[in-house]
């Protein structure tokens, strides 16, 4: 299963001992929403997964160094519920008056409390935009840029 982005989050899922995946597409919006937590929950529904069995991928995406958003960003995360600890840790002040928002950690954070361990969440640190070219990004190139496919296939364990 693939997933398309230009700076927002690609994420991929992997459950070690029973071969299945999730891809999860997690923007500010998905973020907010908590999209990695729905992952982790659906492998648990559909296939039986443990959060302690699961090995996650953050891929290239836009980092915090450059990621300006408003304050209505910052309000749609406290209207989902996030306390004032995990929002100090996800916005920083902006080099103007907008805060920047840290999808690494945020996404990261919430895979860590949603069960899986966080020596297997992995990310690439790999800003999308500070990096034209190597990568797409909507916020450095405008909307006619291309995207990102971030890919992950389900196996059979020990095979």
């Amino acid at each position: 299963i693939t997933v398309r982005v230009a700076d927002c989050v690609p994420l991929l899922i992997a459950d070690a001992r029973l071969g299945v995946v999730a891809a999860v597409h997690a923007g500010w919006r998905g973020t907010a929403s908590g999209a990695v937590r729905a992952g982790v929950q659906a492998l648990a529904g559909e296939f039986g997964a443990r959060p302690a069995d699961l090995h996650a991928a953050i891929g290239p995406c836009i980092g915090p160094d450059v990621y300006e958003v408003g304050e209505d960003v910052r309000a749609a995360f406290e209207t989902a519920g996030y306390g004032a600890a995990a929002l100090a840790r996800w916005f920083r002040p902006g080099r103007r008056t907008r805060p920047h928002l840290d999808v690494w950690t945020a996404n990261t954070d919430q895979l860590v409390d949603a069960g899986v361990p966080r020596g297997q969440v992995h990310c690439a640190r790999a800003c999308t935009a500070s990096h034209p070219a190597w990568f797409f990004s909507h916020r450095a190139q405008g909307a006619g840029t291309g995207r990102l496919v971030a890919a992950i296939r389900a196996w059979q364990p020990g095979a």
